[in-house]
């Protein structure tokens, strides 16, 4: 059994998961598909200051309360962010880093620091044309998803923290602590916006996975994704030495001498 964490992209939120999660969960893996804050189920708790942390201790309180440990992470599109601050946070419980059509964090540097300047100045005119804080979903259609699910996809996403794309990483990201990275790239939405992660990660090494998917490949093929993350898995050993380290502080916590709830007095 392995634990595998995921991170959705812009607009969308757990429920995007839900084929690739299935057929993860009849294999006995534990999946976790936490919501970003402001998004999907939890867009009634969306602000206007949301930034870039909020998101990603939306998902590593995930990782710690869970007390999870040799994580399979993966990050989808604008995921693939977050899931920089969630390394920094929490590299000693994450196995293997997945980007599903992705962004590759960059410290230093905000999401729309690394965007097209016509991209970037696009966004924020629809951002400013709204409510001035969030950023309206790109259909199902233009994402490439296919035609049965497009209606479904549509329904569900909804507007976009803009915050979160100009909050920067301070701390470099640490790719390096990680025991396995992959890069997923999704070939059939006629889009080039993520052709340089691809190819950046190649350069640094990494396998690179390709299907002739629209971007929401989990929609579209959740079977070649699921496969993709089990040979992320099979590519890590067991972080012993964290393993252990982590055992020896639970032990140690468990051993202290614990204060005792005063007795209730008899009336």
């Amino acid at each position: 059994m392995a634990h595998f964490v995921f991170i959705h992209g812009a607009w969308h939120g757990g429920w995007c998961w839900v084929r690739v999660r299935s057929l993860l969960e009849a294999q006995g893996h534990r999946v976790f598909t936490p919501t970003l804050t402001g998004l999907g189920e939890r867009s009634h708790l969306g602000r206007p200051n949301i930034g870039l942390d909020v998101h990603v201790r939306d998902v590593s309180a995930v990782l710690e309360w869970e007390d999870l440990s040799d994580v399979v992470l993966c990050g989808h599109s604008y995921g693939g962010w977050v899931a920089g601050g969630v390394i920094q946070a929490c590299a000693d419980r994450i196995a293997a880093v997945v980007y599903l059509d992705g962004f590759l964090p960059r410290d230093g540097l905000s999401l729309h620091d690394t965007y097209p300047t016509d991209l970037r100045e696009a966004q924020s005119a629809l951002v400013a044309e709204g409510d001035g804080w969030r950023l309206p979903p790109m259909t199902a259609a233009s994402l490439g998803v296919n035609r049965a699910d497009q209606a479904w996809v549509d329904r569900l996403c909804t507007p976009h923290p803009i915050g979160t794309y100009r909050s920067k990483l301070l701390f470099p990201v640490g790719h390096e602590r990680i025991a396995q990275n992959r890069y997923l790239f999704a070939t059939g939405w006629g889009s080039d916006l993520f052709e340089g992660h691809r190819d950046q990660a190649r350069a640094w090494g990494w396998p690179i996975g390709e299907a002739p998917s629209g971007h929401d490949a989990m929609v579209d093929q959740p079977g070649w994704v699921v496969e993709e993350l089990l040979l992320a898995l099979q590519s890590t050993g067991r972080n012993r030495v964290a393993d252990d380290e982590r055992r020896r502080r639970r032990n140690a916590s468990a051993s202290r001498p614990r204060q005792e709830l005063p007795k209730r007095h008899s009336r």
